[in-house]
């Protein structure tokens, strides 16, 4: 899901979302773990990132977080929003 750190942005026609949340699970990090211990340590849940609106989020991943909602709220109060 894409969405906005700042909610207000969501009804202005002209902005782009700067956040991806998504569900990642054991495999998921699995894939990077031999290149990078850090993604061993990671669990499956909802996870959320930073982008520049419009392009591909770019950051780390941020949780895990029990819900795709949970996510969204904990991104916005990280910036906060």
């Amino acid at each position: 899901m894409q969405a906005y750190t700042d909610s207000k942005r969501e009804t202005d026609p002209h902005s782009l979302p700067d956040l991806e949340i998504q569900f990642l699970d054991a495999d998921y990090f699995a894939q990077y773990a031999e290149k990078d211990d850090w993604y061993g340590e990671m669990e499956s849940g909802w996870y959320y990132r930073h982008g520049s609106p419009g392009y591909m989020a770019d950051s780390d991943w941020y949780g895990p977080w029990e819900s795709e909602e949970a996510a969204l709220e904990g991104a916005r109060e990280s910036q906060g929003f």
